[in-house]
């Protein structure tokens, strides 16, 4: 009987990754240990910001609104294709592009996921503001 093919599981480098930047905890190494892992590293990176962006849809919205204002010095190129490659293609074509990309590329993408990781518990530290926020249309994909 044929294996089915069945995806990495999340291993000890992904939940020590989302435990420091849940807990707002330096990542770095840990970051370049994953964009570093050639053979899980890419399933890895795509697994984050895979669930990254089904919470922003489950929320009405799309990692893509954020990722197209990148510029491509930023990383913000290969991320926002990545996002978009997840919509169109699905998350398996979104590892293949991963494993194309170099170390240090995957490295900066996990530092821009960082940022949107955080966002919300770092956003529970601002004060509330006075005026009611101002009434924007939603992009919706």
């Amino acid at each position: 009987m044929p294996r089915e093919r069945r995806s990495t599981p999340v291993d000890d480098t992904v939940t020590l990754l989302v435990d420091a930047w849940s807990r707002h905890r330096p990542a770095e190494h840990v970051e370049k240990r994953v964009a570093e892992d050639e053979e899980h590293g890419p399933e890895h990176l795509v697994r984050i910001l895979h669930a990254l962006e089904l919470s922003a849809r489950q929320t009405g919205g799309t990692l893509s609104r954020a990722t197209e204002q990148l510029t491509a010095d930023d990383g913000g190129g290969e991320l926002h294709h990545m996002v978009e490659l997840i919509h169109d293609a699905g998350a398996l074509a979104a590892v293949s592009m991963a494993r194309e990309l170099d170390q240090h590329t995957r490295r900066r993408m996990l530092e821009l996921l960082r940022f949107y990781w955080q966002s919300p518990t770092r956003n529970l530290t601002r004060p509330l503001k006075e005026t009611e926020p101002r009434r924007r249309n939603l992009w919706r994909s």
